[in-house]
């Protein structure tokens, strides 16, 4: 299949390798485009760390204070986001099953809330309330934004192109927002009628509940909501 990766440039391009390897052509163009915040962190205030994102990690990696932060426990949402927190040194990576849920669940299994807040670094738009999540568990939490993610304006002509002749046959999607741009620059660009025949590969409900309205020829939702589930979709539609 050739199939649109929405993802921000960042991860684009190890999609594209994961794809390749299992047969696909990749087409990228990011949705959103990812702007870093400079920030302060006093590593001795926090018990750990949050991730929802390899972003998030990404803002901490760009932190003065990243040698100590990379000696603090890092839970992270899935193994998307693990995989980067070890590529950027963190040394007590905990891997939670890939959405805010089951994040706040393995941060509980984990660790005891000790008096000292856990750090969440996370984007200008969070999805679900991962704070509330653990301070009903006991948990202090702090919130700081690390970076923020902002919409494309439009498609570019070469997609467009690609879409109108039928060289697209799949979207990956990955999150509700990003689903919500996708769709309103298909109808921006006037290609509603090409969605009657793009399968739309989603990564949650959420994302897929966002495309009822395009009317895509099909959607089809990862059994978990991470990527290695993703992967898993597509690998069985041959």
């Amino acid at each position: 299949m050739r199939l649109l990766i929405t993802r921000p440039r960042e991860d684009a391009g190890l999609l594209a390798a994961e794809l390749h390897a299992l047969g696909h052509i990749s087409v990228i163009e990011p949705l959103l485009e990812v702007h870093f915040r400079a920030l302060e962190i006093a590593p001795g205030r926090y018990r750990g760390l949050l991730a929802t994102s390899a972003n998030g990690v990404r803002a901490l990696n760009r932190c003065m204070q990243i040698d100590a932060l990379r000696r603090l426990d890092l839970l992270a949402v899935g193994p998307a986001t693990a995989r980067e927190a070890e590529i950027c040194g963190f040394q007590k990576v905990i891997v939670a099953g890939g959405d805010v849920d089951a994040l706040a669940d393995r941060t509980a299994e984990m660790l005891r809330p000790d008096g000292l807040p856990l750090l969440h670094v996370s984007g200008a738009a969070a999805a679900g309330d991962l704070k509330g999540a653990l301070e009903a568990r006991g948990f202090a939490v702090e919130r700081m934004i690390g970076y923020e993610a902002r919409a494309r304006g439009a498609f570019s002509q070469e997609l467009i192109d690609d879409l109108t002749g039928g060289r697209i046959d799949g979207v990956l999607l990955y999150s509700p927002r990003t689903a919500v741009i996708f769709g309103q620059l298909v109808r921006a660009a006037g290609l509603e009628r090409i969605m009657e025949r793009l399968t739309c590969f989603c990564l949650s409900p959420a994302v897929a509940g966002q495309l009822e309205a395009l009317g895509p020829a099909r959607t089809l939702v990862a059994a978990q909501p991470n990527q290695p589930a993703l992967l898993e979709l597509l690998s069985a539609q041959g």
